[in-house]
């Protein structure tokens, strides 16, 4: 009787190792089968619209939507399936899909918003003609919060534009006094000082001239005024200034 019992448990193993491996590979089947049907699904909604933009269109979300460069072989258009491809290839921070554009401008549009998404300044170098290059450092440069990149734009006055650009979107005024341009450079200040309210921003305003002086002063008068601070009126230099600021407080 003992040797009988010991058996059944062996049996019980056997026969739930019958059902339970079929039971697995149907889900497992399943599993894929569904996944397929998903995909398929909403690739279909895409293949049934009868707009071809709008066809397009839908690819081209659907394509970034799943990171997938295969869904793209779906649009029609040109421009549709370069968008899709640059599109993709922003989101997956991928650099290797943008030679396979069209286009050089669409290529070289491709490089510069996979730099900016991936924050990686080698990659404007891919890029040939000046302007787009240009722009790729501006755009990195701004997305790292990074002014040094600026100095790779060449062109009269455009480096100028990339540190004010950096400044405002860092609010760190001292950016700003890498702009060349004195009248640039102390209007980068200005729109810094309104934001945060710094003192030591008008501190650094760029004097070569009486007139800088009477502004740099202005600056004081209108950042007392702003932050409601009185004592902001000692540093003004001219004295007419100076009294107008106080009797912003006192009149």
């Amino acid at each position: 009787m003992e040797k009988k019992n010991s058996k059944k448990p062996k049996n019980q193993k056997k026969i739930f190792k019958k059902i339970f491996t079929p039971l697995v590979l149907i889900l497992i089947i399943a599993i894929a089968f569904g996944a397929y049907w998903a995909y398929n699904f909403f690739s279909d909604n895409c293949r049934d619209i009868s707009t071809q933009n709008v066809k397009d269109d839908c690819y081209v979300s659907l394509a970034t939507s799943k990171s997938s460069i295969k869904i793209c072989d779906n649009i029609a258009s040109t421009a549709f399936k370069d968008e899709c491809l640059r599109s993709v290839a922003e989101k997956t921070k991928n650099s290797a899909i943008c030679p396979t554009l069209s286009s050089e401008n669409s290529q070289y549009y491709c490089y510069i918003t996979v730099a900016q998404s991936a924050k990686d300044p080698s990659l404007c170098h891919n890029i040939n003609e000046l302007s787009n290059r240009n722009v790729c450092y501006n755009k990195v440069a701004i997305a790292m919060d990074e002014s040094n990149l600026c100095s790779n734009i060449k062109g009269n006055g455009l480096d100028d534009l990339c540190y004010n650009d950096v400044a405002q979107n860092t609010q760190n005024y001292q950016t700003c006094l890498y702009i060349s341009n004195k009248t640039s450079a102390n209007n980068c200040l200005w729109e810094i000082a309104k934001t945060t309210l710094n003192p030591e921003t008008c501190a650094n305003w760029v004097v070569s001239s009486g007139a800088d002086k009477i502004n740099k002063d202005l600056c004081y008068k209108n950042l007392a005024r702003r932050k409601n601070d009185i004592t902001l009126c000692n540093e003004i230099a001219y004295d007419t200034i100076k009294e107008e600021c106080v009797k912003l407080f006192t009149a």
